[in-house]
């Protein structure tokens, strides 16, 4: 699906992407980390601020202290 959703970006379909990326977070996947910073990038491309910012909220919230986490909000 991460694949998938790679080419949908490059395609220029970010929400088809949105939606191929957010069917694989209830499998969480060892990369979920990865797939919510994908998603909320997305959502701040597609000019959706208040969803991306929500997106790394939750994964500031998930990882206290993680700089990565932080420097994504």
């Amino acid at each position: 699906r991460e694949a998938r959703a790679a080419v949908l970006v490059e395609a220029g379909d970010i929400p088809a992407a949105l939606t191929e990326l957010r069917t694989i977070l209830p499998a969480k996947p060892k990369n979920t980390d990865d797939v919510l910073r994908r998603l909320g990038r997305l959502e701040l491309e597609r000019g959706s601020p208040e969803q991306g910012v929500r997106i790394f909220s939750r994964l500031a919230a998930s990882r206290p202290g993680d700089w990565q986490a932080l420097t994504d909000l």
